[in-house]
């Protein structure tokens, strides 16, 4: 039904000075291929398929091949979804890998873990009564350390040098031993004191 290849290149400065004599200049430079493709079932049900390749440089984009093999994944697999029957209601246990779990984990517990949200009567506040609470296995520590630029080769979209604060980054240890430790706050008062 439709295919497109976008290719975003944004270079930046950000200059920040604050009320507390705080003052930082740091460029960042974010670069993304994007293709997208979709098609129409016969049910009239639009399916859609969607690979990135980010990087913090041109250089940092895979080669021809590599992105040619994912367009013809992409096309392969939208022709599978338009061809495949609906799938039917169910509940029960799933099991999440590679890219669907980290955005499911994002989603429904990082985001839980911010301090604005456990300030805010529009949110779930899951975590605003549960400091040093268990709320994962035992084994289990969450970390957000904006200050890794890249894990295994891999460079990481999240990684800031300053924040839109003037704060800057450094890593917060979230759970520790399977029990919240902290939340992601800025410089608001929030849920934990802390800084």
């Amino acid at each position: 039904l439709s295919a497109r290849v976008t290719m975003q290149l944004v270079e930046q400065t950000h200059h920040l000075l604050d009320t507390d004599g705080g003052r930082s200049v740091h460029a960042t430079t974010r670069v993304r291929l994007a293709m997208e493709v979709s098609a129409q079932a016969e049910d009239g049900m639009t399916v859609e398929r969607f690979a990135s390749f980010d990087g913090q440089s041109l250089a940092a984009l895979p080669d021809e091949e590599t992105v040619f093999k994912a367009a013809l994944r992409l096309r392969r697999e939208v022709v599978a979804l338009r061809e495949a029957p609906l799938a039917s209601p169910f509940s029960g246990p799933a099991i999440l890998d590679g890219r669907a779990a980290a955005v499911f984990f994002h989603e429904v517990f990082g985001h839980r873990l911010e301090g604005h949200r456990q300030r805010s009567r529009s949110e779930g506040q899951t975590f605003a009564q549960k400091l040093d609470a268990p709320v994962l296995p035992p084994f289990l520590d969450v970390v957000d350390d904006p200050t890794a630029a890249s894990l295994n080769g891999q460079p990481l979209a999240g990684h800031y040098v300053v924040d839109d604060e003037g704060v800057a980054s450094e890593a917060v240890g979230l759970v520790e031993g399977g029990g919240v430790r902290d939340c992601l706050r800025g410089r608001a008062p929030g849920v934990g004191g802390g800084r």
